[in-house]
């Protein structure tokens, strides 16, 4: 190349050489940027890696393969270039990458660079470390920057959430919270409150907080973690330990402002009693849990622990009782199979004691008895009329050898006093001396019928001593020590028992057998004499329970005249307002026991639901029902009954409900209802919402709220579900993904409660919606679809929800979502009997995966016979067809799950070589993701005519060169498909036909396919064919199109072959001599000579001639040797095989033919 003088020479040409970067992507499980043991590889699908130039010019993208590892492969000149790594938005959100950008050199010996990705840390605290040359994203941890190639000579600045504090000191940076708690827990002994020396050891906690709306929990040991971090408002939860029990738990630490870095000391006491001696009290307000022992614990005790909650939840066991006292307020609650909820606490004292200590009745010279030291330390004091009551700590410990004194003066019974840990104790506990002397007597009652038939019983009962009475709650197994018993017939005091025995008369239409409710303590034990009106003479035995079944007849026949009627229906209050409305009903056969002057008696309502009971006397009567599937919200009924009269009163009540909760409401008036699961106007009831306090007795997984005089009962836990469309796949609710879809599903919510199951069911009519329901314990949600749904179906069908304290007020959050198919579309996969998902047709990588939370590794999958179900591993690859019956995948670390539908490109049509319309099943166009269809990189068009319709059409561009059958790629929410479609061009046809008289028909082609057909039509027969004639070195071909028709006398066609003659010098002739009678011949000919160059000639020759004798020759002769035909009515042309290069004699000729195998 010539330089003008004076200019500057051009640079020489780059060198460039060819080499490739190499590397595989991988969970860096312990974030310190090097591929080390624990760490995964990871399946690649989601991201893209290329290799860009310094200046962003040019950029060469990797080929990613299935196990994670990538290969660039590029020519470039030698030098420093940067590896670039994007994600899509199917990566995954549980997941991100710290660095996007690599310096990577090019040298010949290649260059490896593995890319490490983080998995999310609940910790949160995600934020950038910046250099002038890169940004590398970190979160919460410790990190060694040189890892990431920071150095400590760089300029670095970071930038991260406000909750977070950053420190760096040389090359190792700290992320943390920027909230400290100092933590001390210690041993109570005194009870106090007061933290002591005595520091505890080895206490295992969680620390449960919130990080950008997410939960995090996290383990410590005290006292190596007595300084931890906190993001926000937390809760201590210690682990359960058998020799002591923290005074709160669940312990609440609230963070007032996280974004400011400050200090929080906390100190936790713990007691060492035995457990069965505990009660918990749960705050309503704050969850936490506060544990007391047998003590009095005075408002010091609770101002020292912080803790002033006034609304509290507890169950009583046995052996225990509460007594909460302040002032006049004074509370006192005995043991229930029930838990209680108070409201409108004040502290002062709470005392809990053993309500069985001391027995009740005590003879008047004293008493020696073993009772129980209950209390942590020391030992209480106990005394009547100022006499102490000596006590000695017996061999075992916790046993105390007590002598009560004998009875001097006064009053036979005699209040205990007590004292422990310098505090006096309430007084509780009460025993009586039995008297002196003992009076014994024996009366004998005799209750007869007046009607033609009358049976006589005869009862004795003895007592000696003095009596006590205990109070049965009506409605409740709830007893207590104090109260009355309404009585109707008392028979004299005599010996042998205690407690007194009613005699009472009932009507009834059979024998009564003794029946036995339930256990009793000391009271009144009924007998009660039935008698019977029929022909025949029949004596009941004693029923030892005071209640006999009986059939009402409407009348009972007394010793005394009957001067009135109590009567009324038993109703069922379907809409809870305590008044029998038009449309309610009146229940038959429910037992009725009513308790009055002179009467305690059992009847069952009539079919028309009503009671009658004939009365004689006056005063007050109840009434009260004796159900298992109905119970009376007031309990009891009273009914004061001044004259002798008529009287109706329509008894309210409500069945059970299966959602269970039944229980009961009091408040400081000592006004009670039972209630239930469901929401009571009170005011309808009599009841005083204006009360002090309300104490509530419920089944331990249900709680009470009051609004006015509404009451709501229901379950204390929620699961709180946010239902929506994933429109991009990718398993999780994005903030863009609000709009509006119509649908028609039906969620079920399925539970059991005291082995009731209950099903719960939501329509669904619209998406998104927030559905929150209350559930009492473990609950799992199944979707029902109906089947007008065309293009909504849901990931889960089925999904099982663990609630972890059903006796805990909380609420479980889930995202629920459904996708844009058709359930049609779907396959089934189930990992047991209480999770099951549809997957439509697609593929769904590990990061779909975790963030529907299916990260089981057993799945049971059954595919139908149109179905190829592709399951990959990093080190495996599983394809799984329809064999009838389930395949079930265990320890299978899914990297993707592919779901194909193989017949979606059988039976299409062949397309035109200048393009076409081929249609496909709408299996992937009806959502926001549609599929990207190619060949040889083309992209076709696909549409739809509207979303219902079944199939897509799909616009395929002309055939432009290469093979006429392309595979179609298919790429899918951007990931690629598994394909097995084609798109078949039509392959251009050449058609060949003839017609003889002999209907014989020859047809010779090279370079194509022909089709040959024979037709007789008057003896007219149409040949094309092509000729292939073959010198020494050299291969001509000659096209011959001959249109031949004849006609004779006789009938016989002749036809004129066409010639090819070969010449010695390499010199092809072609002739074609016609003898026919009448005969139009094209033919073309080609010549080749030796020196390769070709002479190509075309005669078109008409001929005209009539044969007399009716008779037609063909005669053919060359030099080169070809075959003469006399006589013989047949065409004769070359003939060639073109499926593969050969070579061909026709008519003694030798021919080199070479074939195309695209063509068929």
């Amino acid at each position: 190349m010539n330089v003008t003088p004076g200019s500057t020479p051009p640079p020489p040409p780059a060198l460039l050489f060819e080499t490739k970067i190499t590397g595989k992507l991988y969970d860096d499980r312990n974030y310190n940027g090097v591929f080390d043991d624990g760490d995964i590889q990871l399946n690649i699908d989601g991201l893209e890696i290329g290799l860009i130039s310094d200046d962003n010019t040019t950029y060469t993208q990797a080929t990613i393969n299935d196990d994670g590892t990538y290969e660039i492969k590029t020519t470039r000149q030698l030098g420093y270039y940067a590896i670039m790594v994007t994600s899509s938005p199917n990566f995954g959100v549980n997941y991100f990458l710290p660095q996007t950008r690599f310096h990577s050199p090019f040298t010949f010996e290649g260059w490896e660079q593995d890319i490490p990705v983080f998995r999310k840390s609940p910790n949160g605290c995600i934020g950038t470390v910046s250099t002038p040359s890169k940004d590398v994203r970190l979160q919460y941890g410790q990190f060694n920057l040189v890892n990431f190639d920071i150095y400590p000579y760089e300029n670095v600045t970071t930038n991260f959430p406000p909750y977070c504090q950053v420190t760096l000191s040389q090359s190792v940076l700290s992320i943390k919270y920027k909230t400290n708690l100092n933590l001390a827990l210690f041993n109570d002994i005194n009870l106090d409150g007061n933290s002591s020396s005595t520091i505890l050891s080895q206490i295992k906690y969680d620390v449960i907080s919130t990080v950008e709306g997410n939960l995090l929990q996290r383990a410590f040991t005290y006292p190596a973690d007595n300084q931890i971090d906190l993001p926000s408002t937390s809760r201590i939860v210690f682990d359960k330990l058998i020799s002591m029990v923290p005074i709160i738990d669940n312990y609440l630490v609230t963070v007032e402002n996280p974004n400011i870095i400050s200090t929080i000391n906390e100190s936790i006491g713990f007691i060492v009693p035995t457990p069965s001696k505990i009660i918990t009290f749960v705050s309503s307000d704050t969850s936490e849990i506060l544990s007391l022992t047998y003590a009095k614990f005075t408002s010091s005790f609770f101002a020292n622990i912080g803790w002033n909650h006034s609304l509290l939840s507890f169950s009583v066991g046995d052996n225990q009782t509460v007594i909460y006292s302040n002032g006049q307020d004074v509370r006192i609650f005995d043991s229930s199979p029930y838990e209680y909820s108070v409201s409108s606490i004040v502290y002062g004292n709470i005392e809990i004691v053993n309500p069985n200590l001391f027995p009740q009745f005590v003879p008047n010279n004293g008493l020696n008895l073993t009772i129980t030291n209950d209390y942590p330390f020391g030992t209480p004091t106990y005394s009547i009329d100022g006499v102490q009551i000596v006590c000695v700590v017996a061999s075992q410990g916790n046993l105390l050898e007590c002598t009560i004194p004998e009875w001097t003066s006064g009053s036979l019974t005699k209040q205990i006093t007590s004292t422990w840990n310098s505090n006096n104790l309430f007084d509780y506990y009460t025993i009586t001396y039995l008297e002196p002397t003992t009076t014994t007597g024996t009366t004998t009652t005799t209750s007869e019928t007046t009607l033609s038939s009358t049976t006589e019983s005869s009862t004795t009962s003895s007592t000696t001593g003095g009596s006590t009475t205990t109070t049965t709650d009506p409605s409740t197994t709830e007893q207590s020590t104090t109260g009355t018993t309404d009585q109707i017939t008392t028979t004299t005091t005599t010996t042998g028992t205690t407690g007194t025995t009613d005699q009472i008369t009932t009507t009834t239409t059979t024998t009564a057998e003794p029946i036995t409710t339930g256990p009793s303590t000391t009271g009144t034990t009924d007998q009660i004499t039935t008698t019977t009106t029929t022909s025949s003479t029949t004596t009941a035995e004693p029923i030892t329970t005071g209640q006999s079944t009986t059939t009402s007849t409407g009348s009972t026949t007394g010793g005394n005249p009957t001067v009135g009627h109590l009567s009324g229906y038993i109703f069922d209050d379907a809409n809870l307002n305590n008044f029998f409305d038009s449309g309610e009903s009146a229940l038959s056969n429910i037992s009725v026991q009513i308790v009055g002057p002179s009467v305690n008696i059992i009847v069952n309502t009539n079919t028309s639901g009503l009671f009658d009971l004939e009365i004689s006397s006056t005063g007050l009567y109840s009434i009260k029902v004796i159900s298992t599937s109905y119970f009376m919200p007031e309990q009891v009924m009273k009914v004061s009954i001044a004259n002798i009269e008529d009287y109706q009163v329509n008894v309210t009540v409500f069945s059970k409900s299966g959602y269970g909760c039944l229980g009961t409401i009091r408040n400081s008036f000592n006004k009670k209802l039972s209630v239930q699961y469901g929401a009571i106007d009170l005011s309808l009831f009599n009841y005083q919402s204006t009360s002090l306090y309300d104490t509530y007795s419920l089944p331990s997984n249900c709680y009470a709220q009051k609004n006015g005089s509404i009451l709501t009962v229901q379950y204390k836990s929620n699961i709180n579900l946010q239902l929506y469309i994933d429109e991009n796949f990718n398993g999780m609710l994005d903030a863009t993904e609000n709009s509006t879809y119509p649908t028609n599903v039906t969620l079920i919510m399925e539970s059991t409660n005291d082995g009731i199951n209950i099903s719960r069911t939501y329509p669904i009519e619209q998406l998104p919606l927030n559905l929150t329901v209350n559930v009492p314990n473990n609950s799992t949600i199944r979707i029902l679809a109906q089947d007008d749904v065309a293009n909504i179906t849901t990931i889960y069908n089925t999904k099982y929800y663990i609630i972890a304290k059903p006796n805990t007020i909380s609420n479980l959050t889930d995202n629920f979502g459904f996708l844009t198919a058709n359930p049609n579309n779907t396959i089934s996969i189930s990992n047991n009997s209480s999770l099951s998902i549809s997957l439509p047709y697609g593929k769904f990588n590990w990061t779909f995966f975790e963030n529907i939370d299916w990260n089981n590794s057993l799945v049971s999958i059954d595919p139908s016979p149109d179905q190829l179900v592709i399951v990959s591993s990093i080190t495996e690859r599983l394809n799984i067809t329809h064999n009838n019956q389930s395949t079930v995948l265990s320890n299978f670390n899914i990297t993707y799950i592919e779901i194909v539908y193989l017949d979606l490109f059988t039976n299409i049509s062949t397309v035109p070589i200048n393009g076409g319309i081929i249609q496909l099943k709408n299996i992937y166009w009806s959502g926001v993701i549609t599929p990207v269809l190619s060949i040889g990189g083309i992209t076709l068009n696909c549409s739809l005519l509207n979303e219902t319709t079944s199939f897509v059409n799909c616009s395929v561009p002309p055939y432009t060169s290469g093979p006429y059958s392309i595979p179609i790629d298919i790429v899918w929410n951007g990931m690629i498909l598994f394909s097995n479609g084609t798109i078949n061009y039509e392959v251009p046809v050449t058609t060949s036909s003839s017609t003889t008289s002999s209907g014989i028909a020859t047809t010779s082609t090279a370079d194509t396919t022909t089709t040959t057909s024979a037709t007789t039509s008057s003896g007219l027969a149409t040949t094309e064919s092509l000729t292939t004639t073959t010198t020494s070195d050299v291969t001509t071909s000659t096209s011959v199109d001959t249109t031949t028709g004849a006609t004779t006398s006789s009938g016989i066609a002749t036809t004129n072959p066409s010639t090819t003659t070969t010449t010695s010098d390499g010199t092809t002739a072609s002739t074609t001599v016609d003898t026919t009678t009448s005969a139009t011949t094209d033919s073309s000919t080609t010549t080749t000579t030796s020196d390769s160059t070709t002479a190509s000639t075309t005669v078109d020759t008409t001929t005209i001639a009539t044969t007399s004798t009716g008779i037609t020759s063909d005669a053919a002769t060359t030099s080169g040797g070809i075959t003469t035909s006399i006589g013989q009515p047949t065409t004769s042309t070359p003939t060639t095989d073109t499926t593969s290069d050969s070579a061909t004699t026709s008519s003694g000729t030798e021919s080199a033919t070479t074939g195309n195998p695209n063509f068929t």
